[in-house]
């Protein structure tokens, strides 16, 4: 047997709620703004500080003919390897224009997960078409 529901109150319906992001160690910093109905959401001017030295924290990367499934950044943080339903590995510069340098083809099923060596050397991947994949990151030649 269930207790019937009460009304909200009118006052519950005018509440904002804040809410502290766990992103940064600052308390000051971070807080999100939504009124009751999560009509609006805001950041605080007050954001989580930057820790990385990207031009852009949102970076636009077209080129694959199908969804992305998997995407990694290289150990230094300068190269993303991006792997489609196209059968396609897509190597992408992360600083100034974000442009792509290398298409890895070698897959005859989509690409979905990929992994950069410790060195950055090389790119592993692997496919429903029962392969897993090693390519040279600079030459594109598969081993």
């Amino acid at each position: 047997m269930e207790a019937p529901k009460r009304p909200a109150d009118e006052v519950l319906e005018r509440q904002v709620v804040l809410k502290r992001q766990k992103v940064d160690s600052d308390p000051s910093t971070a807080l999100v703004k939504s009124d009751a109905n999560d009509k609006q959401l805001s950041l605080s001017s007050k954001g989580p500080r930057r820790t990385s030295s990207l031009d852009s924290p949102i970076m636009l990367l077209t080129g694959h003919a199908d969804a992305v499934k998997t995407l990694k950044f290289n150990p230094e943080g300068t190269v993303i390897a991006s792997g489609s339903e196209d059968k396609l590995i897509f190597l992408w510069n992360v600083q100034g224009e974000c442009e792509n340098f290398g298409v890895l083809k070698g897959h005859q099923n989509t690409v979905l997960e990929l992994h950069w060596t410790t060195d950055g050397s090389n790119i592993l991947s692997a496919s429903p078409d029962k392969s897993v994949r090693c390519c040279d990151a600079q030459t594109g030649k598969y081993s």
